[in-house]
């Protein structure tokens, strides 16, 4: 499991789902890209320090966003009854692949996350394993802006806004 959600137990209870899917045949391209992103690498503290090297797994953030997306759409069906419509588009983008944002651009996106962040959260299931806050924007019935955090630790930006 990943160090971030150590002691999280509903991501741990989750280990034996994950790989009785994998032996599934129907994951066999899963299986594949699952066994190559395993690696073996060298840890180090903040400091420096070097630690030991340690079994890694390399995400597939783009499959990760693909399934931020379906959940996003999932609670709008959910949320306003309807599907998004073709005229409506979802973008999402991991935190931790947003680097290298232009300070102003940067500047503008902490401002509205801090924004969104006053909003009270929603979850499904259980807080600790899916949390999310949205704020729908008042041009139209559909533009939002939303925070989704799994395991208390991995992050998802989504915005919602027409395709044009």
């Amino acid at each position: 499991m990943r160090d971030k959600t150590e002691g999280v137990s509903e991501a741990e209870s989750l280990q034996g789902t994950v790989f009785r899917g994998l032996n599934r045949k129907e994951s066999t391209g899963l299986k594949y890209e699952f066994i190559n992103r395993v690696d073996r690498r060298s840890c180090f503290t903040p400091s420096g320090i070097f630690t030991g090297k340690k079994t890694v797994f390399d995400v597939d953030f783009s499959r990760l966003d693909r399934v931020a997306k379906r959940t996003i759409a999932g609670i709008i069906f959910k949320e306003l009854g309807e599907r998004l419509p073709d005229s409506f588009g979802i973008d999402v983008f991991s935190t931790t692949g947003l680097n290298n944002l232009t300070p102003s651009f940067e500047d503008d996106l902490k401002s509205k996350l801090y924004d969104l962040l006053q909003e009270p959260y929603m979850y499904i299931g259980n807080e600790s394993v899916f949390a999310f806050w949205h704020k729908y924007s008042e041009a139209d019935r559909y533009s939002s802006l939303w925070l989704l955090v799994f395991f208390r630790y991995t992050s998802f930006v989504g915005v919602v806004c027409p395709n044009d």
